[in-house]
């Protein structure tokens, strides 16, 4: 919640109602999300969202992603990436990502905001979520969680 003492500029609203929310998941061997690595095909890898913040506005998001490895090789964390679209309210809108908790440790999760190229009606910007090398591999059958915030303002 932004506190009542906050001036009125900074009360723009992140619109990233569970309804508009896409993600999507693949697992790369580089920083493009091209190829998958040898031995993991991008649909081993399930991924699932809900959220804390469930009406049409919010001054953050709190996406809660669940990723697990379907297939029948481990896939290093650190070379899998989520994009969580959202819709900004206005073009010079600024967000800040945290990670409130993980299952392999809050230190070994990135974020990084990009804006889409081609917006559609219901996203214009994303969140790359990430992981680093030290959040280790995901076995085959195996899961983990992150409770994630996006919110306005830097």
């Amino acid at each position: 919640m932004i506190p009542a003492a906050t001036p009125p500029r900074r009360a723009r609203r992140l619109r990233a109602a569970a309804a508009a929310a896409a993600l999507t998941a693949t697992a790369t061997a580089a920083a493009t999300l091209a190829a998958p690595p040898a031995g993991a095909a991008a649909e081993s890898l399930a991924v699932q969202y809900r959220t804390g913040a469930t009406g049409a506005t919010a001054d953050q998001s709190e996406p809660w992603l669940k990723v697990r490895n379907t297939g029948t090789t481990s896939v290093p964390l650190g070379e899998v990436k989520l994009r969580y679209y959202f819709k900004a309210d206005t073009p010079a809108a600024s967000y800040r990502f945290a990670c409130s908790w993980a299952v392999r440790g809050c230190a070994h999760v990135t974020g990084v905001f990009g804006v889409l190229a081609k917006p559609t009606a219901t996203a214009d910007r994303y969140l790359e979520i990430g992981f680093t090398p030290g959040a280790g591999s995901l076995a085959p059958g195996a899961g983990g969680e992150a409770d994630l915030q996006v919110a306005v303002g830097g």
